[in-house]
């Protein structure tokens, strides 16, 4: 199911990739689906933390955010839930395809603001939509639920970020 409206994509959700990084994703869980009996696919949100080079948060937490930023909202989730999710899956053998988000979206604007970003002007470009992972499967096999508040966290590694500097 797609709701279109919410942007909420469940695991059961037919896929349609926009660029060539999803349609090699989607080729790829195509291959598992066709060869194997037994396969775990994880599709994640956008996972942040303390480390990550890559993430809109750390680039703006490394003062390297540009001033162009799609508008929009994702599901992102802490690090340390992503873990405890996959070592729930892999522990009971679980088998199948799993989101793993925070099951909310989060604003684009309100994070650069919160980060304490004010020197930013939208771009109309983002080839990723806003989009939520409910995580049905998961919480189905696991009863797993995110225990990282995510606006809590981000604060968190902004004043670590400021004490550091």
């Amino acid at each position: 199911k797609f709701d279109q409206e919410n942007n909420i994509i469940e695991e059961s959700y037919n896929l349609g990739p926009h660029n060539i990084y999803g349609r090699t994703k989607l080729e790829g869980e195509n291959i598992c689906h066709e060869l194997l009996n037994k396969y775990l696919i994880i599709r994640l949100g956008y996972i942040f933390g303390p480390n990550d080079p890559n993430s809109l948060i750390s680039h703006v937490l490394h003062g390297e955010v540009t001033n162009l930023v799609g508008n929009y909202s994702k599901d992102y989730l802490y690090i340390d839930d992503c873990i405890s999710a996959i070592e729930k899956l892999i522990s009971i053998k679980s088998m199948g395809v799993f989101n793993i988000g925070s099951g909310k979206s989060y604003s684009t604007n309100k994070i650069l603001k919160t980060l304490g970003c004010t020197n930013f002007k939208f771009s109309n470009h983002d080839y990723t939509k806003n989009f939520v992972l409910p995580c049905t499967n998961l919480r189905e096999k696991t009863c797993w639920e995110p225990s990282v508040d995510f606006w809590i966290k981000l604060r968190e590694l902004n004043v670590a970020k400021n004490q550091s500097i």
